[in-house]
């Protein structure tokens, strides 16, 4: 898909002590997520250093995993005093492990029944809700998740609603992204933040970084 030209936000330039901050309160939500899914399928999770990236909107989805790269997506809006979008993406193995693990049955011939899909929306709700939640305890803010989506597709079809939504304001996007692994069991993904233009002020300002 070919996405219109837009004109970029100034606000999305970041200098080198906002990034730090960005990253900093970000970890902060991918631990309580990570504390979460822990608690979710009995394993200890291991997490990455959160990294941030600003990159035009063609480029996002060979950054996420190729725009023919096939993979489970669990997509949420984030809606309130900050706005965006939130997305798990996972192997396809993974999907399946996950679905075992949550239900205690596996996955027929690898793929997601009713069942499965209802418990990865599920799984996607209460880590997004984590996320969010201490996120708007560190800054002060109210900061909930849409109801999750998900999609088994090529990435790039996957991405393809977001990234018209974030071009309506910016043909570059800034992308948070985590890496997260089980010790035991075969499960790992990446979970992706991706705040609207004006939301990242928000964040900022409640850091005490930019004026509000």
């Amino acid at each position: 898909m070919s996405h219109p030209a837009c004109r970029p936000s100034p606000s999305r330039q970041l200098d080198p002590v906002e990034q730090d901050a960005v990253r900093e309160i970000c970890s902060i939500g991918v631990s309580q997520a990570a504390t979460a899914l822990s608690r979710m399928i009995n394993d200890t999770v291991e997490l990455k250093i959160p990294s941030v990236h600003l990159l035009n909107l063609a480029a996002v989805p060979d950054f996420i995993g190729g725009p023919e790269h096939p993979s489970a997506g669990i997509l949420l809006g984030m809606n309130g005093d900050a706005r965006g979008e939130i997305m798990l993406i996972f192997p396809l193995e993974t999907a399946f492990s996950l679905t075992a693990l949550l239900t205690g049955a596996p996955s027929p011939d690898h793929c997601l029944d009713d069942s499965g899909r209802s418990a990865l929306n599920e799984l996607g709700n209460i880590l997004a809700s984590s996320y969010l939640n201490g996120l708007s305890a560190l800054l002060g803010l109210t900061i909930l998740p849409t109801v999750p989506s998900l999609g088994i597709d090529m990435a790039g079809a996957l991405l393809d609603p977001i990234l018209s939504r974030q071009c309506s304001s910016c043909d570059t996007s800034l992308v948070v992204t985590t890496e997260f692994w089980a010790e035991r069991h075969d499960v790992s993904g990446k979970f992706y933040i991706m705040p609207d233009p004006g939301s990242l002020d928000v964040i900022l300002a409640a850091a005490g970084l930019r004026h509000g």
